[in-house]
């Protein structure tokens, strides 16, 4: 009973999330309240642009873990998506937090030949910007590219990201 009781309470939350395709909700985390988060329906390729119920509980472990007090520590967050766990550490207290993803491209039909719009980073700083009231004076969040099967030469390379914004004292992902 029980079981079933969870499982209607998630498919109802996982249903609210997701039916509009662009939509800012407020995102309920213990430890973090009041951060609000922008998503986008994403394409089939792109699955970044929403919240995933996961995200809630990995930042409420990571926030209320003993060992993993966040407080003036330094975040790297891998595959932010929307940056809710990486978001509710720098409401929390950490010291500095680097949100990271992939360049996501879509094709853009309306201008070919333009530069493809960079919606995963640019989705990451809008949220950001909607939350940077959450965190103190002392607490500085970074969006920054990073491509795992980057040439090391590459500024969204890991070499180059941890070179230019580490060290990190918990890495998230």
């Amino acid at each position: 009973m029980y079981s079933r009781l969870m499982l209607s309470r998630w498919i109802g939350h996982v249903r609210g999330l997701h039916l509009r395709p662009h939509s800012t909700l407020s995102y309920a985390v213990r430890g973090a309240p009041g951060i609000q988060l922008h998503q986008e329906l994403p394409s089939m390729f792109a699955t970044g642009l929403r919240v995933w119920p996961s995200a809630r509980v990995l930042a409420e472990h990571v926030l209320h873990h003993d060992r993993l007090d966040v407080r003036g520590r330094r975040i790297l967050e891998l595959g932010a998506g929307t940056g809710a766990v990486g978001l509710a550490c720098g409401a929390a207290g950490a010291s500095r937090v680097v949100l990271s993803d992939r360049l996501v491209k879509h094709q853009c039909v309306s201008n070919p030949g333009k530069d493809e719009p960079r919606r995963q980073l640019e989705l990451l700083t809008k949220n950001v910007l909607l939350n940077q009231h959450l965190f103190s004076a002392d607490t500085s969040v970074e969006v920054v590219e990073l491509e795992f099967g980057a040439c090391s030469s590459a500024t969204s390379s890991v070499s180059a990201v941890m070179q230019q914004h580490g060290p990190f004292d918990l890495v998230l992902g």
